[in-house]
């Protein structure tokens, strides 16, 4: 493993493990911010950790949903940056449930090309580096390949959690769908590439921060992720919102284009 890249995962074990501190804690404190969205000292603690430590090893700017937002006609001079969410899935995370993830993207130009997914309470990383295939490590363990397995006769689709909608499923019909898992944060992304589901969609808006990651590390394995037009994602638009995407762990599987958006 490249020496650099060893040094950012046991950067976001860290904030793994600052997140796993306040976890299921009784005094857990909860801000709203201006979008009504959650916020606690678990965010807080982790993205120090994050934005501190990649900006340390890397010299590369880092663009935070905890910090605030540089203005585009800096950002767009950027060659590279890193793009994090130092806590996704906080609802499920001051819920006590254990699917919330850290995420963390390097973006060169405007695609992610290093992405790691780090779910803390699972002990469970993934990572992938665009080109050089996708992993995960257990418990701190050694990395092993993530591989696509062949697509079964019935598929596992995953909808968010906190933003459930008909639009989402309608997308997927003529699909052999057995079953719909609602689920929080990136963690999505892992479940598609490592083939326990196959297919992820969301119709409604999401930051490019929820995306970058598990973008890279389902592209590594086979799968794509594309907007509804069909359009791979980009990053560093002036606006860093997506509007819509379809994650598929099979590039051929064809989803009902024709939802109104």
């Amino acid at each position: 493993m490249d020496i650099e890249l060893q040094q950012i995962i046991e950067t976001v074990y860290e904030a793994g493990a600052v997140i796993m501190h306040y976890f299921r804690s009784a005094h857990l404190q909860v801000e709203q911010k201006k979008d009504d969205s959650p916020l606690t000292v678990a965010d807080r603690e982790s993205n120090t950790v994050l934005t501190h430590m990649l900006q340390r090893y890397s010299g590369h700017p880092v663009v935070s949903e905890e910090n605030p937002m540089l203005p585009y006609e800096e950002r767009r001079r950027w060659g590279k940056f890193w793009l994090i969410d130092p806590l996704d899935g906080t609802k499920s995370f001051i819920r006590g449930e254990e699917t919330f993830t850290v995420n963390v993207a390097l973006v060169e130009g405007q695609l992610p090309v290093v992405g790691i997914l780090y779910a803390p309470a699972y002990d469970t990383l993934y990572y992938a580096i665009r080109g050089q295939g996708a992993f995960y490590i257990e418990h701190h363990g050694r990395p092993q390949a993530l591989k696509r397995p062949p697509m079964p006769a019935y598929l596992t689709a995953l909808i968010s959690k906190s933003h459930q909608g008909t639009k989402d499923k309608e997308l997927l019909l003529g699909l052999p769908v057995k079953h719909f898992v609602p689920m929080s944060s990136a963690l999505k992304f892992a479940r598609v590439a490592e083939g326990k589901a196959h297919i992820y969609v969301r119709t409604g808006p999401t930051m490019e921060w929820d995306t970058a990651a598990g973008q890279v590390i389902v592209e590594e394995v086979g799968g794509v992720v594309l907007d509804l037009d069909g359009n791979m994602l980009v990053y560093n638009k002036e606006k860093m919102c997506n509007e819509g995407f379809v994650c598929k762990l099979y590039p051929e599987l064809q989803t009902f284009s024709s939802v109104e958006q």
